[in-house]
């Protein structure tokens, strides 16, 4: 396993080995808690690493803009995958981890770390309601942030009174953007 895992992550087997034996230095009579890969990513990093253990989602990715996620590293990785060049990294139906490791910007690798180990393996049946529910988490953020910046310049401009030519044209277009974005969020909530 250790052998498999270290080879997978594109790491010795001694740095591996080191991570398990912290792990059994714990207590023996206590079972360890096993989080749930959601409790440790954020959705972002959670979809990320579906992707990594699923690579059928790649086909699902175009779906997703990058610049729904708040992490750079993950939009950056995010991107690399979705895009054509990642194909060559696939054998069969796996991704060849450690070759994807070195093609990726050494500020996004520890990302790809952290999701590949802590992404569990997700029951087939599940796989695609958890993808599902991760990509609406991460897009509902994205989609109300922005519904909240766009609100607060609209009050901002609504309060005012002898509004200029340019407020009221700015208010105009600020509650345009408001209806878009709205629909552009029921689209990828449905």
């Amino acid at each position: 396993y250790i052998s498999k895992l270290a080879k997978a992550l594109g790491v010795g087997e001694e740095a591996v080995s080191k991570e398990v034996a912290k792990v059994q230095m714990g207590d023996s009579r206590e079972s360890p808690q096993v989080n749930k890969p959601e409790e440790i990513l954020s959705k972002e990093e959670y979809m990320l690493g579906l992707v990594l253990k699923y690579p059928k989602f790649k086909e699902k990715m175009i779906k997703v803009n990058a610049k729904w996620f708040a992490s750079g590293a993950v939009a950056k990785a995010w991107n690399w995958f979705a895009s054509p060049q990642a194909d060559g990294f696939m054998d069969g139906n796996k991704w060849k981890v450690a070759q994807v490791l070195q093609q990726l910007p050494a500020e996004v690798q520890p990302v790809i770390h952290k999701v590949w180990l802590a992404t569990a393996e997700v029951n087939e049946e599940q796989v695609e309601k958890e993808f599902s529910r991760a990509m609406a988490t991460v897009a509902e953020g994205y989609f109300r942030t922005k519904l909240v910046k766009l609100t607060g310049e609209m009050r901002g401009l609504e309060g005012k009174t002898g509004k200029t030519e340019e407020e009221k044209a700015r208010l105009r277009d600020l509650r345009q953007e408001f209806v878009t974005v709205s629909q552009q969020m029921r689209q990828v909530m449905v």
